[in-house]
C-alpha cells in the first residue's frame, strides 16, 4: 500500500524517481498534509501494483564451451587392458561454457554470462539416479539497488481500480543456480529387469 513512509522514501532518494516513474506520479498526491494519515475526503490511490512486461519471443541465449566425461569401470584398469570396460550407462558430464543468456541479463542479451552444469550418475544406482546441478553467473559486477518498503494490502483489488498505481518493472538481473536428483526411467527399468535374472542364476549355482 501507498504511505507516507513510501513517500519520504522518494524525497530522500532521487534516483527513485527514475526507476518507478508510475509510483512516483502516484505519491506525488502525498503531501505533509495528508500525512501520516490521508485525509477521509482523499481520493487517489493508495494502493501499488508491480507488473512485469509482456514478452512475444523466448529468453534468447547461445554459449560455447567444453565438456568433461566421466565413466565407472567394472573392474580397475591399471593399464590399458580388453578386460576393461566402462559401465553401460550414461556417463557424468561436467560443462564449462561462455555466452550470453537473458533470463540472468535482465530479458536482454549483454554481458558475458559463465554457465556451470554437472550430471552424474550415483554409485550403486546403476545409472538409475542421478544427481545434477547448474550455475548461472553474468560476468559483471555487483549491482545494489534500492529495496521499497511497503506494507501488504488487507484484500484483493482488481488492477482497474481508481485506487490501484500500476507499475511496470523490468525483469530481474540476477544469478541464479539448481540443484536436485534425477531419475533416469531407461536405466531404471533394465536394472528391475536384470537383477532377478542376476538374483536366479545365483540360486541355481548355489550347491
Amino acid at each position: 500500500m501507498l504511505s507516507c513512509n513510501l513517500y519520504n522514501q522518494f524525497q530522500t532518494l532521487p534516483s527513485l524517481t527514475q526507476q518507478y516513474q508510475q509510483l512516483y506520479s502516484a505519491l506525488q498526491t502525498y503531501s505533509k498534509s495528508n500525512c501520516p494519515t490521508p485525509s477521509s475526503s482523499y481520493k487517489g490511490p493508495s494502493i501499488v501494483a508491480f507488473t512485469l512486461p509482456n514478452r512475444s519471443n523466448f529468453y534468447g541465449n547461445y554459449f560455447a564451451g567444453f565438456r568433461i566425461r566421466t565413466f565407472y569401470f567394472k573392474t580397475k584398469c591399471p593399464s590399458e587392458d580388453s578386460s576393461c570396460q566402462p559401465e553401460n550407462y550414461f556417463p557424468g558430464t561436467f560443462d564449462v561454457r561462455f555466452g550470453q543468456d537473458a533470463t540472468v541479463t535482465g530479458g536482454a542479451l549483454r554481458n558475458f554470462v559463465l554457465t556451470l552444469t554437472g550430471s552424474y550418475p550415483l554409485p550403486g544406482s546403476d545409472g538409475a539416479l542421478r544427481i545434477f546441478g547448474s550455475a548461472y553467473l553474468a560476468l559483471q559486477h555487483n549491482q545494489n539497488t534500492t529495496a521499497l518498503i511497503l506494507v501488504p494490502t488487507t484484500g484483493f483489488t482488481s488492477l482497474d481500480d481508481p485506487k490501484v498505481a500500476v507499475q511496470q518493472v523490468v525483469p530481474s538481473t540476477r544469478d541464479y543456480f539448481r540443484l536436485g536428483i534425477g531419475v533416469d526411467l531407461v536405466a531404471l527399468i533394465h536394472k528391475w529387469r536384470t537383477t532377478p535374472k542376476t538374483q536366479q542364476t545365483a540360486v541355481n549355482q548355489h550347491p
